[in-house]
């Protein structure tokens, strides 16, 4: 399935932008701080009354500066938009309350029947391997994103040492200079590749076009024509591997 990852804006301009894109489901990112200050149901009521399909709700604030209350938080308004997984970046930083922040987190998906989609840096990945195996009941999955200077040699070999946790799998290339750049561009990440090789392989999970996050808002028919060759390679590869 291919998902979109929609940026929250207080003021209603992500309304705007989903209006003009193509019909398919949304990842909802928000700020650490609009989790706190805007009410779940000012969030969730008019994405709901325009009938969007929201698959995943992302804290981008850092784990180490959220409390439990803040997964609470992220855990009803994914419950109010029908979203199976909450998805929480884990950075270098976090390192020093991860076991705590983990328990937390571990507690409120149980209690809400989430998963749990943690997004980490390359950096955090041996910890955070380590630590995950004193949870169970499939609690924890993984979501993947590259990196500026990522190759899609580094991006594949990341995506299938956790193959059978990876449940996210962003795609977003990177210029030279490190901006984010579109899946079609020549430079950086070959998103295609990766979208291949995973299907051949057997990944059934969500592949989600990640631009927003990374601070590039493109042209609602830019979006529609990456969306739609997308969904077409992937169509193709999953049709010849059947």
């Amino acid at each position: 399935m291919l998902c979109y990852s929609l940026v929250f804006d207080s003021l209603g301009k992500h309304l705007e932008r989903r209006r003009l894109l193509p019909k398919i489901p949304l990842e909802l990112v928000l700020e650490l701080r609009d989790l706190r200050e805007t009410g779940v149901l000012e969030v969730a009521q008019p994405l709901i009354e325009e009938g969007a399909e929201v698959t995943a709700v992302k804290v981008a604030g850092p784990l180490s500066a959220a409390e439990e209350e803040d997964f609470e938080r992220l855990a009803v308004l994914a419950d109010e938009l029908g979203a199976p997984y909450m998805v929480v970046p884990v950075g270098a930083a976090d390192s020093g309350k991860l076991a705590t922040q983990l328990a937390g987190l571990f507690r409120v998906a149980a209690v809400y029947a989430k998963k749990v989609a943690l997004e980490p840096s390359r950096s955090v990945l041996p910890e955070l391997d380590g630590r995950l195996s004193s949870f169970l009941g499939g609690v924890f999955k993984y979501a993947v994103s590259p990196e500026p200077g990522c190759t899609t040699e580094d991006f594949l070999e990341l995506a299938l040492s956790h193959f059978g946790q990876l449940t996210l799998v962003k795609l977003v290339s990177f210029a030279s200079g490190g901006g984010a750049a579109r899946v079609t561009s020549a430079e950086g990440l070959n998103v295609f590749a990766v979208v291949g090789e995973l299907i051949e392989r057997g990944y059934d999970g969500l592949f989600v076009l990640s631009y927003e996050p990374h601070g590039l808002f493109l042209p609602s028919h830019a979006v529609r024509e990456d969306v739609e060759l997308l969904l077409h390679y992937a169509r193709s590869v999953a049709g010849r591997v059947a």
